[in-house]
């Protein structure tokens, strides 16, 4: 392993249109706006939910993203671009691209991994970070390490006027659950691997009938492999490394891939963000139903499963013992899956204008999984919006 992961620090998300997004994530889905960065070339705006941040940036406009289709420059090129933690992006759409980890040696993170082969665009900042390209289409991680520093979020951002104060109000979102990837057919255990050799990712089988090479569903209009890994926090053992936290929540990464010659809303992403890459961010709730009606009432549009699904008989039952309102669920669109113990989960629609990028809820009641029982259903809804 090169590279201890302490917990992720935010994910970035490179938009054309920031005040649309911004609006969204404030009025829509209740982010707090806490932090920005605004610069005659760039604007960083910095949301937060629970422990759950985003930093949106302004990407390039289609115009200048044929200029800055080059390899990677040094960092004066990244500093005069005006991109902090992060890389310009010459992605054609919008994207969700950086995960950001906080480890505790950037330095050596560095050297490890470039002595393996790593590619690193940049590395500067008043804090220590490096950028690292993973093996994931357009996707890559900033390496941070925040051990000198005691302001509120990262050097070079203003907190905003009442930042701390909404901060400190309950919120329904507490953090990020997981982070779901669209690979290319073939590439999951290429995936896997890359992610267990660099930062010791631990694979987490999703279905009890999984095998090595993930969980497949082979039905008309899903022909889905799903496969799933966990950082080091995730489980009882990380709690003896260094830095670690008892009681800190950690991320699943779960990876997603269209079985040959299917054709689904795996593939859909793919073509319409022009290569692999996050396709949709889990955020954890404690109480869904009221967390999918504040924001349903606020303008989030959710995917509806098929009606079927609530008045089948062993639904109906397992939705009955786990001690919830089917009536109640059906209403919000919500999915409970129990293995014994249960989860609830929503999607939401699309965020960007392509077909790319959503979110989805979550609830869990002591299970750790990703709501098998329902992963069809779930598909399925995406589908018939998709098709």
């Amino acid at each position: 392993m090169a590279a201890y992961v302490r917990r992720m620090h935010h994910v970035s998300l490179h938009v054309s249109n920031v005040d649309k997004l911004a609006n969204d994530l404030s009025n829509k889905f209740k982010f707090n706006l806490f932090a920005t960065r605004l610069t005659e070339r760039t604007r960083q705006l910095a949301f937060r939910t629970g422990s759950a941040v985003f930093v949106v940036n302004e990407r390039a406009n289609r115009g200048d993203c044929g200029r800055l289709n080059v390899e990677p420059q040094p960092p004066e090129h990244h500093q005069a671009a005006g991109c902090l933690y992060d890389i310009p992006s010459r992605h054609p759409v919008d994207t969700a691209c950086n995960v950001c980890f906080e480890v505790d040696d950037v330095h050596g993170s560095y050297e490890a991994l470039r002595r393996m082969g790593c590619s690193f665009p940049d590395h500067q900042g008043q804090v220590t970070y490096a950028v690292l390209r993973s093996v994931v289409g357009n996707v890559c991680h900033t390496l941070i390490d925040k051990s000198e520093y005691l302001g509120s979020f990262l050097p070079g951002f203003l907190e905003t006027e009442g930042g701390q104060e909404k901060q400190n109000r309950p919120e329904a979102v507490t953090h990020v659950d997981h982070i779901t990837y669209a690979c290319a057919t073939g590439t999951s255990q290429q995936v896997l691997s890359w992610y267990q050799q660099l930062f010791g990712f631990q694979r987490f089988f999703i279905h009890n009938d999984e095998t090595d090479s993930g969980f497949v569903i082979n039905q008309k209009g899903i022909g889905l492999r799903l496969s799933a890994m966990e950082y080091w926090k995730c489980g009882e053992s990380g709690l003896s490394l260094p830095g670690a936290r008892q009681n800190e929540p950690g991320c699943k990464f779960v990876l997603a891939e269209s079985l040959p010659d299917q054709s689904n809303q795996v593939n859909t992403f793919l073509e319409e963000h022009q290569a692999a890459g996050v396709q949709h961010i889990g955020l954890y709730t404690g109480d869904i139903v009221e967390a999918v009606r504040g924001m349903t009432d606020a303008g989030v549009c959710f995917f509806s499963p098929p009606p079927a699904y609530y008045t089948e008989l062993g639904k109906l039952r397992e939705i009955e013992d786990a001690g919830q309102d089917a009536q109640k669920l059906a209403q919000h669109g919500v999915l409970l899956d129990a293995d014994p113990q249960y989860l609830l989960q929503v999607f939401t629609k699309p965020l960007f204008v392509e077909d790319t990028f959503f979110l989805e809820l979550i609830e869990r009641q002591g299970s750790s999984g990703f709501g098998e029982g329902n992963i069809r259903a779930l598909w399925r809804s995406v589908q018939v919006y998709m098709d």
